[in-house]
């Protein structure tokens, strides 16, 4: 008891220090946003910083923009591109906490400065935390847009000493996720981010009749994660992620994808496209793996559609898919307490899809609003999350809460983002009813993963740390 009044005590003190540090300052918020302006992040960032090196805080810096954000001024106007800057500003001061500072760098990039942070992974934390929360609808009168931001993390002490070397080395850490096209964040590493080298200008992006091509003539594909059953190695499942091979840029993954379909209004074709692929692959998959299922993953816009349900019922029927053994991945925004959410998870209910709730952990999404829709019959761990039980006792301690009382409202566990054996031995120990990620195997095409299928049952009690008894 006593050591947690310390810490609420301690909290307190420095949030009264950031205020101390604010006041007479109310001229460097950024009208537009509410957010501090880049002076402002002059004068209070190296405060903030230096007080959490004489404290042996974690600390560090976030640095993020919006992908394409010149094309919401260009397609919407300027007064839209305002009110998605402000919509940002209000999500980015919900999310952050009162001792973090929160910055309009410029335009459309931000900046946060942490401290006090529990462990060196909590910058990850609020990193994806920001990502859910920027990244949902926004309405525009009539209409609605998703953006997608890329952002970029580096830890004082590890990345810089200064305010300037944090800054300089999380915008570069931003761009390596610009330049690979990989990861929505990535946290600063030296070798990576020397071999991004500068920004960009490389090859035109994809555009939209590049993309009406790949939708009609095969461009777009699926490749597929196997997931295991934890307690006895065996293929279970797989999920099917978008690739689009691109005549000039290779294969790209689904942030481009889904961006470019957004912008276009191309998402309901994308999205039946992939669920046709995704279920001709199971057809295969099935001959091997009778019982197994395929999980596909579906947007809050995809999701909200009308037309979904009837052409998921159409897709079923054509390739002789019980709906049972269809998962459909939702995210954690999507399931909020709205009559529209709530009718949408009737209809795929009503086809007896099985729901899955994807990387819970990373957004605002509490097990009782889980509970309240009882269509959602699967919960996978973020990766971040889970990934990190291995060394952060914390994280830990929540896998292992959140293990229980999803099995307490009759929710199968899946833990993603296993890369070795001793995290799928500890995933296992914690209560995980499966497992997924590249220790297992790779996203791959078919024939990789018809291979995998054949090669796996005498790899697999190795490679999962099972016992012979087990």
């Amino acid at each position: 008891m006593l050591g947690r009044l310390g810490e609420m005590v301690g909290r307190a003190a420095r949030h009264r220090g950031l205020q101390h540090l604010a006041a007479g300052r109310a001229a460097q918020r950024d009208e537009l946003t509410g957010l501090w302006t880049r002076s402002a992040l002059a004068a209070l960032g190296p405060r903030l910083l230096r007080a959490a090196s004489r404290r042996g805080e974690v600390a560090g810096v976030i640095f993020f923009d919006v992908d394409d954000f010149k094309w919401v001024n260009d397609t919407f106007g300027h007064s839209a591109g305002d009110e998605v800057l402000r919509t940002l500003g209000a999500r980015v001061r919900a999310v952050v906490r009162d001792k973090d500072l929160a910055v309009r760098f410029g335009g459309d990039e931000f900046v946060v400065v942490l401290s006090g942070l529990p462990t060196m992974w909590g910058a990850d934390v609020v990193t994806e935390r920001l990502r859910h929360a920027l990244e949902a609808d926004i309405a525009l009168g009539e209409t609605s847009l998703t953006v997608q931001v890329s952002a970029g993390i580096a830890l004082l002490g590890v990345d810089g000493f200064s305010l300037a070397e944090l800054l300089d080395a999380a915008d570069h850490a931003a761009y390596t996720v610009k330049r690979n096209r990989q990861s929505p964040w990535h946290r600063h590493s030296p070798a990576s981010d020397a071999r991004t080298g500068p920004r960009p200008t490389g090859p035109p992006a994809p555009n939209a009749e590049e993309l009406r091509r790949a939708i009609h003539d095969g461009g777009l594909l699926v490749h597929l994660q196997p997931q295991v059953d934890a307690a006895t190695g065996s293929a279970v499942g797989f999920e099917a992620l978008s690739r689009w091979e691109h005549p000039r840029l290779g294969l790209l993954g689904p942030r481009d994808i889904v961006s470019l379909a957004e912008r276009e209004g191309l998402k309901r074709e994308v999205t039946h496209t992939i669920l046709d692929k995704a279920l001709a692959c199971h057809a295969v998959l099935r001959k091997e793996h009778p019982d197994s299922r395929m999980a596909v993953n579906i947007s809050t816009r995809s999701l909200l559609d009308e037309q979904l349900a009837p052409r998921l019922a159409e897709l079923l029927a054509r390739h002789g898919t019980h709906p049972g053994k269809l998962t459909v991945e939702i995210t954690e925004p999507a399931v909020s307490p709205s009559a529209a959410v709530s009718r949408a998870l009737g209809r795929l209910e009503s086809l007896g899809c099985r729901l899955g709730l994807h990387e819970y952990g990373t957004g605002q999404t509490s097990l009782t609003s889980v509970a309240t829709n009882r269509a959602v019959r699967e919960l996978q761990l973020a990766p971040g999350l889970a990934g990190r039980v291995l060394t952060d006792p914390d994280a830990r301690r929540l896998v292992r809460a959140v293990i229980s009382m999803a099995h307490s409202l009759e929710l199968e566990v899946v833990g993603e983002g296993v890369e070795s054996t001793e995290l799928a031995a500890e995933l296992r120990h914690l209560g995980c009813d499966v497992l997924q990620g590249f220790h297992i195997q790779a996203p791959a095409p078919l024939p990789e993963v018809l291979a995998w299928t054949r090669a796996w049952p005498a790899a697999s009690r190795t490679a999962l740390g099972l016992g012979p008894g087990q």
